[in-house]
């Protein structure tokens, strides 16, 4: 089996498509901390002021009295609050990535009929579709663990230098990260087992953005109002896990404060559901890797 996934390892590793995804996975996992360093600075007393002004002008022109708390806009990076929403949201870009990857390099050579298992016989396809599989999982698993390490790095940077690092502990960085690295592996698992499944990159990418526009976009605004939350919302709540208990915050001085939750392992039945994900899309499968034919 080692030479197996050694074998698989150097195959991957070698394609444009896995060298394009960890470009555009990096990209994303630098601009978030670029980004929040160029939108944000330090200097609380001049965006205190601007809002006391813009409420004397909005009482001035249009007879409206607004609270200055109302118009006041936090000009610093709030560590402690906006770091695992940061963490989550690259971690879930760099899954979806993985997933379309991977979903490319299995399904693709199985759609051209190029792919070495084709011309194995289907029943000793088990071994290398499943070392495949692996592969593709602790491959970008590493890839995610890297990425999101940088871009934890880099937002801890900007709130020590922009920002307000009030209330931040090290559960805050640490298990939104680690469920973000699960979270990544998990996404190239379920493409390489996709794309096996179908034997076509294409029919993965479309199942995704059917499900994207029905699920995320067509069923949220038919939910307004029930109560409806999207798959990827409650994934991006298990990635955060806040529980629900406030935390003792001031701000550093703002004139308004966002509530401040504690952040915590989350459910185990979550990391179980994602085990056993994992398991029946590995075994879903190899079972798919038997058919005699490969288109």
């Amino acid at each position: 089996m080692r030479h197996t996934l050694s074998t698989e390892w150097f195959w991957i590793r070698h394609r444009l498509a896995a060298h394009l995804a960890a470009l555009l996975a990096a990209v994303i996992a630098v601009a978030v901390p670029v980004g929040r360093w160029i939108s944000t600075h330090g200097d609380l007393d001049a965006a205190i002021a601007k809002a006391h002004d813009d409420a004397a002008e909005s009482l001035a022109i249009w007879g409206v009295e607004v609270p200055a708390e109302a118009v006041f806009v936090e000009p610093r990076y709030p560590l402690a609050e906006q770091l695992p929403l940061d963490v989550a949201a690259v971690a879930v870009a760099v899954a979806l990535i993985g997933l379309v990857a991977a979903a490319l390099l299995v399904g693709g050579e199985w759609r051209t009929g190029t792919v070495r298992l084709s011309f194995t016989d289907p029943a000793q396809r088990g071994r290398p579709t499943a070392a495949r599989i692996l592969t593709c999982w602790w491959g970008w698993t590493a890839v995610a663990a890297i990425l999101l390490g940088i871009t934890a790095g880099g937002l801890l940077l900007v709130g020590q230098q922009r920002g307000l690092t009030e209330g931040m502990t090290v559960t805050r960085a640490v298990f939104p990260l680690l469920r973000g690295i699960i979270i990544a592996g998990l996404g190239a698992l379920l493409g390489a087992a996709l794309g096996t499944i179908f034997r076509s990159g294409t029919v993965v990418i479309v199942l995704l953005l059917v499900y994207v526009i029905v699920a995320e976009i067509v069923l949220l605004g038919l939910g307004v109002g029930t109560g409806y939350h999207s798959p990827g919302s409650r994934l991006l709540q298990w990635l955060v896990s806040a529980d629900g208990q406030l935390l003792p915050y001031a701000c550093g001085g703002a004139m308004r404060c966002s509530e401040l939750y504690v952040i915590t392992a989350g459910p185990p039945l979550a990391y179980l559901a994602a085990a056993m994900t994992a398991c029946l899309a590995t075994v879903a499968a190899v079972i798919a890797a038997r058919r005699p034919i490969w288109r």
